[in-house]
């Protein structure tokens, strides 16, 4: 055990565990090794560099990471479910059923697209399964309108990571809310819910996503591959269009599916959900509002509930009508939980970080907060917070991690300030997670969204990358005033006044380029 027994004994040697995943993460692009090494590197300092009780440290704080709150197996488990859950899903071919559908109803390219950032909402449990499902639903019809697959990965990419992380329905928001209960919130739902609003990027790039759906203006790399896609003329030799994958995880999709079959066990998932968060809210037992049964659910244990109740019915609607043969169902769960084992581990060894650096060990919060606290006036917090989250995100290409390394920090360091200060510094750092992530060239998402769509990886990040850096701008600006401001209706109508001028300034600038090149 360490012999040092608060903050002020560790010193700047408690900011060492976060400091080294970080830069290990930036130069490996590895987050679970980097992570690991961080948890070693804090266990080496708490045991005064003993070498045979670090690593037993080590282990102990990923044991207690989970152990220290039982709802954390609830995530998990309700990780694997929904990862068994999309790889069913897809295999009955209920996804492609409902592309074949909607290219005969969609009749132009603007609903063709409004149809993709709808899909993005209806998947929005889970990035993965937006991914899988909505790139099969989509490209036969934007195809057949003329968008751009650089186009269609933007509008993928876009309302993946974007919608997830403010959905209190999804992996993400339960990944989200289990670090806010580990790190001492009561009300983890509550803090979760209050964050939506302040979440700038990720709000802002819905609103990007719809406007440059309905509008026929684009600007930088996508207005030239837009234009190509309208003439039907390869863009550049990267460009490929990927006929659709007819197996999943090495498993058969089903050539002759529904949609009813994909369409029957969201809704479930989805109302299940909602209902146990009601039911462990007491809002049926007792004189609760909804909002208030939402904040106090069990929301783990809803999600787990829930999506049980969604593979039951997909087991239900699909084995004994042979359209999912019993064995390839099995199968499939097992395939499903395996796509999931990043998720955990991130999950995992995010937790014990957070306790290698909590009072029970190193006490790195502490130390932060009588550092930085006098250092950085907290209405400055937020927008530094944005900052840092935005550099590492995009230089590792996972939010997760990202936001992994900075939650814990972030609610130890704005503890005592008003609470609007931490929940906009959390949404803050949410939202620079979700940008890095949205841009980087190394990032998982950017590599499924550009896949999916049967685009150049490459031509995806640079042709994506001026509507990213627009929103994120207008996020910038929008959480230095909010460090000032507590009205968030005066912070929403200057930032969107900014959007505008953005807009109309690359509007210009592209019709000034496409006029002087008429000459």
């Amino acid at each position: 055990m360490g012999t040092f027994t608060n903050a002020a004994d560790y010193g700047i040697f408690s900011l060492l565990p976060p400091i080294i995943a970080m830069l290990f993460v930036i130069t490996t692009h590895e987050v679970l090794f980097s992570l690991f090494v961080g948890i070693l590197a804090g266990a080496f300092i708490y045991e005064h560099f003993n070498i045979y009780n670090t690593m037993k440290t080590a282990f102990d704080t990923i044991i207690t990471g989970i152990s220290k709150d039982p709802g954390k197996l609830n995530i998990l488990i309700f990780l694997a479910l929904l990862g068994a859950l999309v790889v069913i899903l897809t295999m009955s071919g209920g996804a492609k059923a409902y592309g074949d559908w909607a290219a005969k109803k969609i009749k132009n390219k603007s609903k063709a697209q409004l149809i993709t950032c709808f899909l993005g909402l209806v998947f929005s449990i889970d990035d993965y399964f937006h991914f899988l499902a909505s790139s099969v639903i989509m490209k036969p019809v934007t195809q057949k309108h003329k968008v751009s697959n650089a186009k269609l990965a933007y509008l993928l990419d876009a309302t993946a990571a974007p919608l997830c992380v403010i959905m209190p329905i999804s992996s993400w928001s339960a990944a989200i809310i289990s670090m806010f209960a580990e790190n001492g919130i009561q009300n983890s739902m509550g803090l979760f819910i209050r964050t939506i609003p302040y979440n700038f990027y990720s709000i802002f790039t819905i609103v990007l996503v719809l406007i440059f759906s309905v509008n026929k203006f684009e600007f930088g790399k996508m207005a030239k591959l837009e234009l190509a896609a309208a003439n039907q003329t390869k863009p550049s030799d990267n460009a490929k269009d990927e006929e659709t994958p007819a197996t999943i995880e090495g498993l058969p999709i089903n050539e002759h599916g529904k949609a009813i079959y994909m369409i029957l066990p969201i809704v479930i998932l989805v109302v299940a959900t909602f209902f146990c968060m009601l039911k462990t809210g007491n809002f049926f037992g007792g004189n609760v509002s909804l909002f208030r049964a939402l904040e106090t659910s069990n929301v783990g244990e809803s999600l787990v509930i829930g999506s049980f109740l969604a593979l039951v019915s997909a087991f239900l609607l699909l084995v004994p009508k042979r359209i999912v043969g019993f064995r390839n169902f099995m199968a499939g769960i097992i395939a499903g939980v395996k796509t999931m084992l990043v998720a955990f581990l991130i999950l995992i060894l995010a937790w014990a970080m957070g306790c290698i650096c909590s009072p029970d060990y190193l006490n790195t919060g502490a130390f932060l907060k009588a550092t930085l606290s006098s250092a950085i006036p907290m209405q400055l917090f937020p927008i530094v917070m944005f900052a840092i989250s935005c550099v590492l995100s995009f230089a590792t290409g996972t939010s997760w991690g990202t936001f992994g390394i900075f939650i814990p920090l972030v609610i130890t360091l704005c503890s005592g300030m008003p609470e609007r200060i931490l929940i906009i510094s959390i949404s803050a750092t949410l939202a620079g997670s979700v940008f890095g992530d949205h841009v980087s060239p190394i990032s998982d998402t950017t590599v499924l969204a550009a896949t999916g769509a049967g685009c150049n990886y490459l031509e995806h990040v640079y042709s994506q990358m001026p509507y990213a850096i627009t929103a994120a701008s207008v996020s910038c600006t929008g959480y230095l005033i909010a460090g000032f401001c507590s009205n968030v209706l005066l912070i929403w109508s200057l930032c969107f006044i900014l959007l505008v001028l953005l807009i109309a300034a690359a509007k210009y600038i592209t019709n000034k380029k496409a006029a002087n090149a008429n000459l």
